[in-house]
């Protein structure tokens, strides 16, 4: 099984049997997308766009799993995430920011986000992540060439939250970020446990 985003057909209403049926809510885009790296040491960031106008959610409407082997998954940790809806350039709520509280995800480890029904009005959907802290230019890998593409832009005090060149998740590039980055290189890619 692999991880991925659906599309869901236009219009609130879609014909199910015969009558006209409410449409779930479909997932459009991730940032990082599917099957990229979480690069932080702590607070890492996932945006979710979707095709439709989307409410606040709980922890555990979404799942936030290590994926395991044989397919299976390990504990929900999405009570250790911040979920925020934004807006769209057309100001409609439609993103999703998750952002880790604190440092949860463990380096060189595939997690797993998924609706399974329980967030109701969205469409069942899987990504796939894995975590490589330090992988600042997004190959999948951490290597000297991260250091060089962090060192560009030091030092930078108000970085964007989700620049990939703020390692540690503090909102700012500076020499710290290349020390995170150096203590795990090299890190080559990840195989996802079997099943997955």
């Amino acid at each position: 099984q692999t991880g991925g985003i659906g599309k869901s057909a236009g219009g609130p209403y879609e014909s199910s049997g015969g009558f006209l049926a409410q449409r779930l809510i479909g997932l459009i885009n991730a940032t990082p997308a599917d099957q990229e790296s979480l690069w932080r040491s702590q607070k890492n960031i996932m945006r979710l766009t979707f095709d439709g106008d989307i409410m606040a959610l709980e922890p555990g409407d979404l799942r936030i799993e290590e994926m395991l082997e044989g397919g299976n998954y390990g504990a929900d940790l999405s009570a250790n995430f911040t979920f925020t809806v934004e807006t769209d350039t057309d100001d409609n709520p439609r993103i999703l920011k998750i952002q880790e509280n604190g440092a949860v995800l463990e380096h060189r480890t595939w997690y797993a986000v998924r609706n399974v029904g329980d967030w109701s009005d969205v469409a069942d959907f899987i990504l796939q992540y894995v975590v490589q802290v330090g992988d600042a230019d997004k190959d999948g890998q951490v290597l000297t060439k991260d250091i060089l593409t962090v060192n560009v832009v030091i030092p930078t005090f108000s970085a964007a939250d989700d620049d990939r060149r703020d390692i540690d998740g503090d909102g700012r590039i500076l020499t710290k970020d290349i020390l995170w980055t150096n203590v795990k290189i090299p890190s080559f890619a990840v195989s996802k446990p079997s099943g997955h």
